[in-house]
């Protein structure tokens, strides 16, 4: 690689430094219990009132695998009320039943207690084998997607490092995040494989209806996990060679079986309902969205500054509560309560909200090159097509939104992680292809996007 370019790699990796790590105060991140007991004290639960407080969790975290603490206890909550009641997404609450959980990301609640009754397991056995399964299958199935179109036994071998080195780290991420990281594993390498040219229409359709079921799934578990790799095959798709009609139906395909596990995760959010609203009087519908003011407000803590003290959802609950002691954690009056904050903040004092993006940005900035190292010197030697290059920086800025909203943590971003791992090995791959294109066969985005011009 020249030099020169080696030389601006550094730069960038030492300047992204300097503006993500100076004056952050970042006392509070997603804190993944090990095999432990989650000893902090609890937050009042969703759809609870914000000034009801629960006291200490006792139950140690036994599975091998990473939990939230919350998270794992609802699991073993769901468990157990399905067992009893016979209806999904039911825990037992002060004598009374609750919906599990209450908000969005039910997928882990529905299928982990599922497969626990099915196999006659415990909650523990289950998430280790679902959440694990799910990093081994997904992993081995990508490296296979890579090998497909990799030209030589040399891009064989380096398919190898992104591959592992995604799993690794969804693994020690744990928890739901696992399906951030694994879903693009799986799923990038195979939908490049499906809009090259020679591949049969059967196959290719048939990939892309597996994943938009992957994927539809992917989004039940973890919100927005999906999303990336939706925004990268349409943009791929878009730029490719393929007749019109091709891309238009394979786009929709994939949208149209994205949709369907969604569709069913409404039977089960409709029978615990109807469960509750028999048994408990007065129940309201639980809410099924994403608490996006809630993190926008805790983002604005990751600085030093007078408006929001700490990162800890016990701030927002503190704040709301300080206003309104009746609202409830997570439903329309408590965003409401929070978003009106963030735009006063972002108001009131515009060049700290300004400083507080650039610092996030900055550390998204450091991961990115700390994944793609060198695969940015080899995108410069040998740029990849437009539709390539675009469809992964698309994705990339996609999957890094809630590192800006919330902080930039690599549990958040852990899609972004991976498609940067992807990006560095494709890069790699395409300047050796080439550079030294002599005994391989065409490269794959030629196959994607019809011959490319050698540069020598």
């Amino acid at each position: 690689m020249p030099s020169a370019i080696a030389r601006r790699l550094y730069l960038v990796l030492a300047v992204a430094f300097a503006i993500g790590g100076s004056g952050v105060h970042c006392p509070a991140q997603p804190a993944v219990q090990r095999n432990g007991s989650d000893r902090s004290p609890r937050l009042p639960r969703l759809c609870m009132p914000v000034r009801y407080r629960e006291g200490y969790s006792n139950v140690p975290i036994k599975t091998r695998i990473g939990m939230l603490g919350d998270r794992y206890h609802e699991v073993n909550e769901a468990l157990l009320g399905w067992n009893e009641t016979g209806v999904p997404l039911i825990g037992r609450f002060e004598g009374g039943w609750e919906a599990v959980p209450c908000g969005d990301d039910t997928g882990l609640f529905y299928i982990v207690p599922l497969l626990a009754r099915q196999m006659g397991w415990d909650a523990d056995r289950s998430l280790d084998v679902f959440l694990i399964g799910i990093v081994v299958a997904c992993a081995a199935a990508g490296l296979v997607g890579l090998w497909l179109t990799a030209s030589g036994v040399w891009q064989r071998t380096l398919a190898v490092v992104p591959i592992v080195g995604g799993a690794y780290l969804a693994y020690k991420m744990g928890d739901v995040y696992v399906v951030q990281g694994s879903v693009v594993l799986m799923l990038i390498p195979w939908l490049v494989y499906a809009v090259k040219t020679g591949v049969r229409d059967r196959l290719r359709f048939l990939i892309v209806t597996l994943s938009g079921i992957i994927l539809g799934l992917a989004q039940w578990i973890r919100t927005q996990s999906g999303s990336p790799v939706l925004v990268f095959f349409v943009v791929l798709v878009c730029f490719s060679s393929l007749r019109r009609s091709t891309r238009i139906l394979l786009a929709a395909t994939l949208f149209f079986f994205t949709s369907l596990p969604l569709l069913y995760a409404e039977f089960p959010l409709h029978e615990r309902d109807s469960f509750l609203a028999l048994h408990n009087s007065g129940y309201r519908v639980a809410f099924n969205h994403h608490l996006f003011w809630h993190a926008a407000y805790l983002g604005l803590g990751y600085l030093t500054n007078p408006y929001v003290p700490a990162i800890r959802d016990s701030v927002a609950v503190e704040y709301v509560e300080a206003i309104d002691p009746a609202a409830i954690y997570g439903g329309e009056e408590y965003e409401h309560l929070l978003r009106s904050r963030v735009k006063e903040i972002i108001h009131r004092d515009p060049k700290f909200f300004f400083y507080t993006v650039a610092a996030k940005c900055g550390v998204l900035a450091s991961m990115l090159v700390l994944c793609i190292n060198i695969g940015l010197a080899a995108a410069r030697a040998r740029p990849k097509p437009l539709g390539t290059e675009l469809a992964f920086w698309l994705a990339i800025t996609f999957a890094a939104v809630p590192g800006i909203v919330a902080i930039p943590v690599p549990q958040y971003v852990l899609g972004m992680v991976t498609l940067a791992l992807l990006y560095c090995y494709y890069s790699l791959s395409f300047w050796a292809e080439k550079t030294y294109p002599q005994g391989l066969k065409p490269d794959v985005f030629s196959s994607v996007y019809g011959p490319t011009k050698v540069v020598p």
